[in-house]
């Protein structure tokens, strides 16, 4: 097996370590059965199989029939910057669950394709820590569910569709569709609030060096640092900084030194990138960023790509906004050794000068020299609730640690701040009366306005969302009051909607030019109820459908 590596000192002990671990588990498999019998061993494994299944369709059983919805995008196939639909229809009904994903876009020419085993890899790593956070995980968890796919889809790709980046794109952004969708189900479920959750490192961008090293040696890596994404936020905490992948259980990422010992380059940084996670009440976690230059070497080859540099994919819950997009450029024949040789230790792009390129999602293969630096940002997780209704303390402590600029915490957050870095109260109130107000002009007033207001005790779904009595009838509701749509109905229908072009929304995201954001707010308090990513005249997610 190490003869079809280039580089087979780098497998060596990862393959014999692979090797040592099945041979033990095999000797203690056979130490089970002689022990206590094949029957035994087979009734015991079924049985843990079994019990996961049944504890899944009791959670199941406590759980609202209906249908939830939601969608995820991802930019570039790898030969044009296209854009690509990722839907997810889950129905629910007693102890089962159907998730279809039918209304996908067609499978692209590029690779960034998924088969259905991708597919159903993409359910493992949503379902089971979304539904079996307390659950063992195996296959039990698995039978009550039914995978619904197109043939010829993005997310069930035929032959001869290339599925070579599958991991990292459609399963990936399936993923992403699923978790919300989920979070959705969970945020309508009596018990469940704390376990809802929005979406976490809505991408896992690729950073691969290879060439010949510092050493005179062959040598190739995949760089982990991507990893370092942030969390989504909880209904009650914030998401973790850093917090990785949702569905990897034990991240890992090297050590600078690490990196720079066994590879030809040289970092300026690595380090948690201000304003990345998304904005709410409860805010996602931050996601890091990285600059380095090749260092040791006339030249290396990196290979770079990643989605979401466009499509902001850790999307936020009930008002909050996703976490940032990847950002990726290009500084070429900088004066970095000159610097260097000044004494000075730059850590920013910005002290340095050169051609800076802003690069798209799959610049692919690219050349870098000594002087060359190439910087990169991923995705932070999404938010929960509006940001204006986030304790003004926590904004301010946020800002004390690095985590928002002063600027975006008073243009998002409406947080004004005295000059010993405490919120200044008085004029937050002030300043977060009006962002509410201008989130008001231009808005389009909703299709159904809804009379009355809800009366009597409310379950809070999520943000200001509830379910609530009006006139006697059950309604989704914003936690003012002001009705919005039957629970039958879809609550977009009572609801103010501001969109926002693709131009327009740089001051939160970089958007692909066929999506645009859509805010939608309560008519009562202009409330965020959502903040949503969708492609230009497309019709209103119904993303909440009660049976």
């Amino acid at each position: 097996m190490l003869s079809l590596s280039r580089l087979p000192h780098l497998l060596d002990l990862d393959l014999r370590g692979m090797v040592a671990a099945g041979n033990v588990s095999q000797r203690r498999m056979i130490e089970l059965l002689e022990r206590y019998g094949a029957g035994t061993v087979a009734a015991a494994m079924n049985r843990m199989i079994g019990h996961s299944e049944e504890k899944l369709r009791q959670r199941l059983r406590a759980m609202p029939d209906g249908i939830f919805r939601a969608v995820d995008y991802l930019e570039h196939d790898g030969h044009e910057d296209r854009l690509y639909r990722v839907a997810v229809e889950i129905t629910k009904k007693g102890d089962t669950l159907v998730l279809d994903f039918s209304a996908s876009s067609d499978q692209a020419p590029g690779f960034v394709n998924a088969t259905k085993a991708g597919l159903r890899g993409a359910v493992v790593g949503a379902m089971f820590p979304s539904l079996a956070f307390d659950i063992p995980w195996n296959e039990g968890l698995l039978a009550p569910v039914t995978i619904v796919s197109r043939p010829g889809s993005i997310c069930d790709a035929r032959f001869p569709a290339p599925v070579g980046a599958a991991t990292v794109e459609a399963v990936w952004v399936a993923k992403n569709a699923l978790t919300a969708a989920l979070a959705k189900l969970k945020a309508c479920t009596p018990g469940l609030e704390a376990e809802v959750q929005a979406v976490s490192a809505g991408t896992m961008s690729t950073v691969n060096l290879g060439g010949t090293d510092q050493y005179g040696q062959r040598y190739g890596i995949h760089l982990m640092d991507p990893m370092m994404n942030g969390f989504g936020a909880y209904a009650g905490a914030d998401g973790f900084d850093l917090g990785g992948s949702y569905s990897t259980t034990i991240p890992n990422v090297a050590n600078v030194e690490s990196n720079e010992f066994l590879s030809p380059m040289l970092y300026l940084h690595r380090r948690i990138e201000p304003d990345t996670g998304g904005a709410g009440m409860w805010r996602g976690g931050m996601a890091a960023s990285m600059a380095f230059t090749a260092h040791g070497v006339h030249e290396t080859e990196a290979l770079i790509m990643t989605h979401g540099l466009e499509v902001p994919n850790s999307s936020g819950l009930f008002g909050a906004y996703p976490g940032s997009c990847v950002r990726q450029r290009l500084l070429r024949a900088s004066d970095l050794a000159a610097v260097h040789r000044s004494g000075r230790l730059p850590v920013e792009v910005a002290e340095l000068h050169g051609d800076l390129e802003e690069m798209g999602p799959k610049p692919g293969l690219i050349q870098l020299r000594p002087g060359d630096v190439f910087e990169t940002s991923w995705q932070g997780g999404g938010g929960l609730g509006d940001p204006l209704d986030r304790d003004p303390g926590r904004v301010a402590a946020d800002c004390r640690i690095g985590h928002y600029s002063h600027a975006y915490a008073e243009q998002v957050f409406g947080v004004r701040l005295l000059p010993d870095g405490a919120a200044d109260e008085r004029a937050t109130r002030a300043s977060r009366d009006g962002l509410r107000r201008a989130r008001a002009k231009g808005a389009e007033e909703p299709p159904v306005a809804q009379q009355g207001r809800a009366d009597g005790e409310a379950q809070r779904i999520g943000g200001k969302m509830e379910f609530a009595v009006v006139n006697g009838r059950k309604f989704y509701a914003c936690a003012c009051g002001q009705p919005l749509a039957p629970r039958s109905g879809n609550w977009r229908d009572g609801a103010r909607r501001k969109t926002i072009s693709a131009a327009a929304a740089k001051k939160y995201f970089r958007l692909h030019p066929e999506l645009e954001l859509r805010q939608y707010l309560c008519p009562g308090c202009d409330g965020l109820l959502s903040v949503e990513v969708a492609e230009i005249n497309s019709a209103e997610l119904h993303d909440i459908e009660l049976a």
